[in-house]
């Protein structure tokens, strides 16, 4: 049989190659299709032909046998993934647009007594105490398309490049996300607490599940997760960054889940890091403010006055770091 396919010339610079995308059902190529250049991280990149109605999904393997490289997902100019259940036309792009596309490089995470590999294609493969995580069978044929995992204690969730997320081990740290499954669509980011789960969806609301305690229940601010940008995790809480530069934190008080005290101060937030018991936020005027457990970084009052122009913050369990413009650090905790 003959195979009808578009021609994709990669650039001179890549290889003078060709790769052949098998055209749409029906014979021939559509005259709505569009040239659609493919950019990685490092420079290197390719054109690839498409459609608007075609699943990013479809466009990701055809850039993958372009640029002969396993990928992840494309992302917007914002650095923001573009997920693979929406169509090329639905996230913009036009004929003779650029995307970047993240290459998928092999990574492993682990719980306390299991790990999980996802590996370059995108599969995992897990092993270890199987009650806390090592044992994946029961999920075994959902988790394809892997893009990130996180780890509670006991338990692993997976985020697919569709969105989707994918949970399996210890129940009481996570594992099960039945209550919440109906919900685990449209995620584009995750974070962790010892035995909680928080997921940031594309529409900015935040999904929750896990050990209460510890930020599995986020009911009681529910109404206020709205227009997320950022979520950070501690050992026990969790805190939302929202787009109006506010901040919504809930989970273990001690642990940051109670933002109170700072309340009248968390505006205008630009950032936010956490450390197992604490988190700092950078604000727009580079100065810094902090909650959560006093001795391990909440409490920064005795080096305030030396946190300006503040550029990042790192951290350890019990402590944190500020990197200030003038390349000098402020530490406390």
């Amino acid at each position: 049989k003959k195979s009808l396919g578009l021609r994709v010339r990669l650039p001179l610079h890549e290889s003078r190659a060709c790769i052949s995308i098998p055209a749409p059902l029906g014979g021939t190529p559509s005259l709505m299709s569009i040239s659609v250049r493919v950019v990685l991280l490092s420079g290197r990149s390719a054109v690839i032909r498409t459609e608007p109605g075609t699943p990013l999904r479809q466009a990701l393997e055809n850039a993958e046998q372009a640029l002969a490289t396993s990928l992840c997902q494309f992302i917007d100019g914002s650095g923001e993934g573009l997920l693979g259940s929406r169509t090329v036309g639905e996230v913009g792009l036009r004929d003779g647009d650029s995307v970047t596309a993240l290459a998928r490089w092999p990574a492993i995470s682990a719980s306390a007594p299991a790990f999980a590999f996802r590996r370059a294609d995108g599969r995992v493969v897990t092993w270890g105490h199987k009650d806390g995580g090592g044992d994946s069978s029961a999920v075994a044929h959902q988790l394809r398309d892997v893009q990130a995992i996180r780890s509670t204690a006991g338990a692993f969730a997976a985020l697919r490049s569709d969105g989707v997320v994918i949970t399996w081990g210890g129940p009481e740290f996570g594992g099960d996300s039945t209550r919440v499954r109906d919900k685990l669509r449209g995620v584009r980011a995750m974070q962790s607490s010892c035995a909680a789960f928080a997921a940031l969806r594309a529409d900015g609301t935040v999904v929750c599940w896990g050990a209460e305690d510890v930020g599995g229940d986020c009911s009681a601010v529910q109404e206020e997760l709205k227009n997320v940008q950022q979520i950070q995790a501690s050992t026990a809480a969790f805190v939302a960054l929202r787009a109006d530069g506010s901040v919504v934190s809930w989970g273990a008080d001690d642990c940051g889940g109670d933002s109170s005290s700072a309340k009248e101060q968390l505006r205008n937030v630009r950032c936010i890091s956490g450390n197992g018991y604490a988190f700092a936020a950078i604000l727009a005027d580079e100065t810094v403010v902090t909650w959560g457990n006093v001795a391990d970084g909440g409490d920064n009052s005795a080096v305030q006055s030396e946190l300006k122009s503040v550029s990042s913050i790192a951290s350890t369990d019990s402590a944190f770091a500020a990197l200030l413009a003038d390349g000098s650090v402020v530490t406390w905790g």
